[in-house]
């Protein structure tokens, strides 16, 4: 209701029958609302998940631009102004990634104090600002995207999977070839200990990854197969070291890992693939895998430093 965009805009909220008074108190705020958006609630005769919400959302959307925001979150109130300014510069854009804050133990931290590079108009230079430059933050949110692009490649999120917005991510970087960065704050994004992610148990979390990392190495792109298996590479030996005893579906993932690795001559992969073999059958080989996801990916030493002045501040 705050939002300083002056053209046609409108807001869909879907009801996904929560538990909570929100839509009630939606439903009393609207009418009490003068301005130009056009405000719908949409109903699910089920709680169906986020996944489901955002799909709901985006069929029925009538604009050129899809944007997600979560429940638990805000934007700013020129966040739409914003990313519709970068939007109208390049006729041909397909997606407009804005810059957040993470609220977290009372403070906001920046997700990215800015964007080195603003505008990509290729596959190729694209995946390289997710790959290498960590441009593209792996959710959905604050994205303001091409509602006809996102229809035509049927970028539809996959329900019933918890952490959606990696699996998503994957396949929108397949087709995404006009892309533009604003270092404008535009989103508040909070951090709550009962949300789904912060309540979810461990095992319950490798499951649903599990599924992602299967659905990755049977859709990989060709030419890019060898970047988008180092993608995962890492994050899945965690799981592995950990989990392989209690979860059998993460043997079979590292056996066909392997017979990709091997088709494609990843040599590089296959040789972390065995690092990640001979510490899952050791006790305790997990933190060794986490030492060497630190070596080869020193931002994380940066992440765990924040956890903690977050956790005893």
């Amino acid at each position: 209701m705050r939002q300083t965009y002056g053209g046609a805009m409108e807001c869909l909220i879907v009801d996904d029958c929560g538990t909570d008074d929100s839509i009630a108190i939606a439903e009393r705020m609207i009418p009490t609302y003068e301005g130009p958006i056009h405000f719908e609630i949409v109903h699910h005769e089920r709680n169906r998940g986020l996944s489901a919400a955002r799909n709901t959302g985006t069929t029925a959307a009538t604009g050129d631009y899809v944007y997600y925001l979560d429940s638990d979150d805000e934007i700013t109130d020129d966040c739409i102004e914003k990313l519709m300014e970068a939007a109208s510069q390049y006729p041909d854009i397909e997606l407009v990634q804005g810059n957040a804050l993470s609220y977290k133990k009372y403070r906001f931290d920046p997700l990215k104090k800015y964007y080195s590079i603003k505008h990509a108009t290729n596959n190729k230079e694209i995946r390289k600002c997710f790959y290498k430059k960590h441009q593209i933050p792996g959710h959905a949110w604050n994205k303001l995207i091409k509602r006809s692009f996102f229809l035509r490649h049927q970028l539809f999120f996959k329900e019933g999977l918890l952490w959606e917005d990696t699996y998503w991510l994957f396949f929108l970087l397949k087709y995404v070839n006009n892309m533009c960065f604003i270092s404008d704050v535009t989103y508040l994004q909070k951090s709550r200990p009962d949300s789904i992610v912060a309540s979810t148990s461990r095992k319950t979390y490798a499951q649903h990854r599990a599924i992602f990392y299967y659905n990755v190495l049977t859709n990989l792109t060709p030419t890019y197969e060898v970047s988008e298996m180092r993608y995962i590479l890492m994050e899945f030996a965690h799981f592995y070291s950990r989990l392989n005893r209690e979860l059998p579906e993460y043997k079979d993932i590292l056996s066909l890992y392997r017979e990709k690795a091997y088709a494609y001559r990843a040599y590089g992969v296959s040789l972390r693939l065995a690092i990640c073999y001979v510490f899952g059958k050791i006790k305790g080989g997990w933190l060794v895998i986490e030492i060497i996801r630190r070596f080869l990916y020193p931002a994380l030493i940066v992440l765990d430093f924040r956890k903690l002045r977050n956790t005893y501040q």
